[in-house]
This record gives structure tokens, C-alpha cells and sequence, in this order.
């Protein structure tokens, strides 16, 4: 091993080196490599995860390297990388009681991610789009794997096959998590506040709502002030905040987000219950748009009524014949 001490042979070894395996690296090209050493980052986390997998032969270089490998993967941290020699570092050095507050505003940028690995030669990437979400991610598969950030079980799952073809729910895959994400979130919601991940864990953590809780409210406002929530979504979370809003008659507040529903994301289930609101309101021109879109045969007597003679007296929006159709 004496020639090992010609500049950059070491790292050439290193190099030389199937990653795909840890085989064990010869103690002085250990010792020289954490002196110093000119590998890339991805040489580094192949070195520093190999240290880790054979720790059990040598473990005096193990403690020699472990401040080294800290701060290597804070620095990875802080970056938002991922791969398969990290995820052993931070296996071994990440733990919620030790987080630093270097690194901590950035944790928000691995806890989601998840190692996707499907066996299927065909299949050259993986699309993962979140119902709450504006955004899609599309990662090219690597040897069948692949690292994709999920933030719920309702995630979907496509994956694309050379041609441009896509499935769904046909093609056998697997995820393997990084970390419990569950167990860095309160370090994630005191240094990463804002972040739209964490806005979201919030809101779907909570459950169905029971409106009796303003921190169901609160939850569900920041939601739909998020620029990375879909709008589709944002209109549950408003649907929401009308509901507590009637339920604790605060009628300011909620003739403001009355306002800002858009009638076209209701569903039949939930139409007759807003468009009362909207009477009740007297928000009667947004509660003819509603009866249009999604009739007019639950409301009662008195709703229509009201409806009607707002249309004779007030309205100068009002069809003829949409005004007839709620007389008869």
C-alpha cells in the first residue's frame, strides 16, 4: 500500500470501487482519506456510508471519521440532497433530539422524501402528483430507483415508460422512507413555519373538522393563502371556513369567504347547504348562479320565495324564464 501515497491515488481508489456494494476499504486509504482528500460530494457520501456499514472492523476509524461525517451531512441537509449513500448517514447521525439549528430550517426538505423502486425495465420515470398540490414531480428512474418527495397516502403513482406511455395502479413498485416525518415535524413547524409542507401537514393532521376550534380555522386559512396548494384544494379548505364561521355566527366573516368561494368547485351533496347560506346572506345574486348551476328542488318554501322576490324587486340579472322556473 505504499504506493497509495502518490497525490490522489487514494481517491482513485475510492473511485476504482463498485458502488453498489460496501466492500471494505483498507485502513490506510481510511486514514489518509480523512486527513484530507479531493473526492466530489457523491465520492464522500460513498466513503462515509462504506465507514459506517463496516464500522464493526474498524471502529477506532469510525469515531475518527464520525465528526467529519456530522458535519458532511449537515451540510447535505442544508442542500436537500438525498441518495443512497446519505439515507445511511442520516440512518446513523439523524436523530430529532440532536438536530442542530444550522440545518434545522432546511430538514423540511428531506423528511417527505421516499426511495421508489420499481423492477419493471420499461419503465424510465416516475410522475407523483398530490390532490392538494398545483405542482407534479417527474424523476427519471435510475436502475429501477428513484427519490420523490410524498406528502399524503393519496399521492398517485405513475410511472412512464420510454415511449411516453403512462400507467396507473398496473405496475408493481415499492416506496422505502427516509425518516418518520411525523417525529421532525414539531422541529419543522418552529423553524419552518410557513413552508407550504408544513402548512399542509397542519390541516391534514387535524382530521375532520368538528368547527368548533379555531385551530381548525387557523389551519384551514393558511391553507388557502399557500401558493403551493392546488386551488381545487383551497376550495375545500374554504368550504371549511364557511362552516365554522356559520356555525360560531361571525356573519362578517363569513360573507367574506362566501365571497371568495367559487360556486363551481360545490358538489350536489353540499350546494343546498351553501346556497341557504347564501340567502341567509342576502348574497342572492351568487345564490341564483348556485340554483343554476345545481337546481333548486331541496331548498325549501321560504328560500325560494326569498330568491324570487329578490328577482322581482332587485335584480336586474334575473332571466325571465330563470325566474319563472322558480315560481312554478
Amino acid at each position: 500500500m505504499r504506493s497509495l501515497k502518490f497525490i490522489g491515488l487514494n481517491e482513485c481508489y475510492i473511485r476504482s470501487m463498485n458502488r453498489s456494494r460496501y466492500d471494505l476499504i483498507p485502513t490506510s486509504v481510511l486514514m489518509y482519506l480523512n486527513y484530507k482528500n479531493t473526492l466530489t460530494e457523491d465520492e464522500q457520501a460513498y466513503l462515509y456510508a462504506n465507514v459506517i456499514f463496516n464500522k464493526s472492523e474498524h471502529m477506532k476509524i469510525y469515531h475518527e471519521y464520525a465528526p467529519t461525517m456530522e458535519d458532511f451531512m449537515e451540510n447535505m441537509i442544508v442542500k436537500g440532497k438525498v441518495n443512497d449513500d446519505l439515507t445511511v448517514i442520516y440512518d446513523e447521525f439523524l436523530e430529532p433530539e440532536n438536530v442542530s439549528s444550522i440545518y434545522a430550517g432546511k430538514l423540511i426538505n428531506i423528511i417527505f422524501r421516499r426511495k421508489v423502486v420499481c423492477t419493471n425495465k420499461n419503465v424510465v420515470a416516475v410522475i407523483v402528483s398530490h390532490e392538494e398540490l398545483q405542482n407534479v414531480q417527474k424523476v427519471p428512474l435510475v436502475n429501477g430507483e428513484a427519490y420523490v418527495e410524498v406528502l399524503s397516502e393519496n399521492a398517485s403513482i405513475i410511472f412512464e415508460d420510454k415511449n411516453g406511455n403512462r400507467y396507473a395502479g398496473s405496475i408493481p413498485y415499492h416506496f422505502e422512507r427516509i425518516v418518520d416525518e411525523k417525529a421532525y415535524m414539531p422541529i419543522c413547524r418552529e423553524y419552518s413555519p410557513r413552508d407550504y409542507r408544513v402548512l399542509l401537514f397542519n390541516y391534514e393532521s387535524l382530521g375532520q373538522f368538528t368547527y368548533k376550534s379555531a385551530k381548525e380555522v387557523n389551519a384551514a386559512r393558511e391553507i388557502i393563502q399557500c401558493d403551493e396548494i392546488s386551488y381545487d384544494y383551497k376550495q375545500q379548505a374554504c368550504l371549511n371556513i364557511i362552516e365554522y364561521y356559520h356555525e360560531n355566527l361571525d356573519t362578517d366573516v363569513l360573507i367574506k369567504y362566501l365571497s371568495r368561494l367559487d360556486i363551481e368547485y360545490l358538489t350536489h351533496a353540499n350546494a343546498r347547504t351553501i346556497i341557504t347560506y347564501l340567502i341567509d346572506m342576502n348574497m342572492f345574486d351568487k345564490a341564483f348562479q348556485a340554483v343554476k348551476l345545481y337546481g333548486f328542488n331541496e331548498l325549501d318554501t321560504n328560500e325560494l320565495y326569498r330568491l324570487a322576490d329578490y328577482g322581482v324587486t332587485d335584480s336586474d340579472g334575473f332571466m325571465i324564464e330563470d325566474l319563472m322556473s322558480i315560481c312554478i
